[in-house]
């Protein structure tokens, strides 16, 4: 009779379909709880997979060619350029032959007609196409004193031409890169500036084939990526109770998740609790992102984002090693507290965690990242909330999805459309670009799971989206209906709504809250999550 209390009174959600077999977002739990326990109420983790699976039959390549490039280049200069101009080839019959790129010595032509294509520094700049049909293949060579990259063309069924020549007025054809923000100058001037296409449709963001390319353009790992970062030239260990990953030494205690291409397995290492995440294929993209938000981010925000302590990469998985959050994901917190209270969260409860995920998603795209994967089961409980606490209680987990928009060049748009229902942001649904939108549309999912304890649901009226079921008039909609308004409806790329404004706006609110009402929620919420 317990049990089919709950399951009336619980919260579900049904899991979104897919065409592609799904991976659960595993998210730090305690293992002390039952897993059959954790299913029978409450909200469920969404099957939203952490990464795409490449399509074998997907065109989704790295490469260099095709008519509708526009390479950009920085760091212009007056002296001879180094440059290759690509032109598309006639079909011919029989089997295509391997083309290599031609570069030359030369100055630059200051009289010349428009051409589609500009002159691309390779000295420099040597830049690489996301998103062509024919496969490329790049090594580093040596070309005097100078570094260049060889391109050895994979063709499907058009062979490419490439002819090296200088045309046209330099300042006509070349373009300099737009300049870091001053905030982030210090942390990202050595990011090197990448490509421009001017035909978004077919690069996949997502795609680990093409995050292992710009891994390689980078010559990754960088003097910054190598403390914590370990090849190891093996296959995985079998994970049992005790495992030994290079010099150290686990005790493993259970899963914490489990999916089709990997499992978080909670261990401990000498007196330190940590999580462990065992991947088939290795996955360097991870600890890339993890790094780099840690690097770039203010460092009293640091422990806001999940920081890779350790990356074992084997010749056929990987397994990171991360802070252990012993409280669970933010989704455990919003079922559990519904479980032993019957509501949704008070709404000085909901209002600080809010805060707390509006801020992360804030400093994460002041970093030029995006995540790609904004909800409540990516957020991990790294500390109980205190009216006065100095660092972030929520952290965000998994970057598995996450974009490095500082590795395109600015304006860079995407067209991909994410196939599980659910989780497409509105620009995904009317088949319009985006690049942040995608975060925004997770950050009001998760909001709407604080304030109603369940997931969002969204409908189109008037050329307006809005949600699906309103607000209760007692949920100071004349806060919350501007918020949701801004997220749900965001103009263009270039019109984003403004993140700190929308946190200032809720930390208002939260002040105006009576310093003991704020205590007593916070010590009812500390009692129910540590079984009190």
């Amino acid at each position: 009779m317990k049990n089919q209390a709950r399951r009336k009174s619980g919260l579900r959600s049904s899991s979104p379909s897919s065409s592609v077999k799904p991976v659960p977002i595993y998210h730090h739990r305690d293992s002390g709880m039952k897993n059959q326990g954790k299913r029978k109420s409450g909200l469920r983790p969404s099957n939203r997979s952490s990464c795409n699976v490449c399509d074998p039959s997907s065109s989704v390549i790295v490469g260099i060619c095709g008519s509708t490039i526009r390479l950009s280049t920085t760091n212009v200069v007056n002296e001879p350029l180094q440059s290759v101009i690509l032109q598309p080839a006639r079909r011919k019959r029989g089997r295509p032959k391997n083309k290599s790129v031609s570069v030359r010595n030369s100055s630059v032509d200051t009289a010349g007609e428009e051409s589609p294509f500009k002159l691309c520094n390779i000295r420099k700049d040597p830049d690489i196409l996301i998103g062509c049909k024919r496969k490329l293949s790049t090594e580093s060579i040596d070309g005097g004193n100078n570094k260049v990259f060889k391109s050895r063309m994979k063709h499907r069924r058009n062979s490419c031409r490439m002819k090296s020549n200088y045309i046209g007025n330099r300042n006509k054809y070349m373009t300099r890169s737009k300049s870091t923000p001053s905030s982030l100058k210090s942390n990202t001037d050595d990011v090197p500036k990448q490509l421009n296409v001017e035909d978004c449709n077919d690069i996949d963001p997502f795609c680990p084939l093409m995050n292992e390319k710009l891994l390689t353009l980078l010559n990754f790992p960088q003097p910054h990526h190598v403390d914590g970062y370990q090849i190891v030239n093996t296959n995985l260990p079998t994970v049992s109770k005790n495992i030994r990953l290079g010099n150290e030494a686990f005790t493993t205690y259970g899963d914490l998740g489990k999916g089709a291409y990997a499992r978080v397995v909670r261990a401990s290492s000498g007196s330190s609790n940590v999580a462990l995440k065992i991947e088939k294929p290795p996955c360097k993209w991870e600890f890339y992102i993890a790094k780099e938000i840690q690097r770039r981010v203010d460092p009293k925000t640091r422990s806001g984002f999940m920081d890779i302590k350790t990356a074992y990469i084997f010749s056929n998985g990987s397994v990171l090693v991360t802070e252990w959050a012993k409280h669970g994901s933010l989704l455990n917190i919003i079922n559990l507290y519904k479980q032993h209270t019957g509501k949704v969260l008070e709404p000085v409860l909901s209002l600080h965690f809010a805060i707390e995920v509006t801020r992360a998603v804030e400093y994460l795209h002041k970093c030029k990242i995006i995540h790609g994967d904004i909800k409540p089961d990516n957020f991990v409980v790294r500390s109980l909330p205190t009216v006065n606490e100095t660092e972030p209680c929520l952290m965000l987990i998994d970057f598995g999805r996450s974009i490095d928009m500082t590795l395109f060049p600015e304006g860079t748009k995407f067209s991909r459309v994410v196939t599980t229902e659910g989780f497409q942001c509105n620009e995904m649904k009317e088949q319009r670009s985006w690049t942040y939108q995608t975060d925004l549309y997770g950050l009001a999912g998760t909001i709407h799971c604080l304030l109603l304890g369940e997931y969002m649901k969204v409908t189109k009226k008037n050329d307006e989206w809005k949600l699906q079921k309103g607000l209760p008039r007692n949920m100071k909609r004349e806060l919350w209906d501007p918020i949701f308004h801004q997220l749900l409806n965001v103009p263009s790329c270039d019109q984003l709504p403004n993140l700190t404004e929308i946190r200032k706006t809720l930390e208002g609110a939260f002040a105006d809250y009576n310093p003991y009402v704020k205590v007593q929620y916070f010590n009812h919420i500390s009692n129910i999550v540590m079984g009190k």
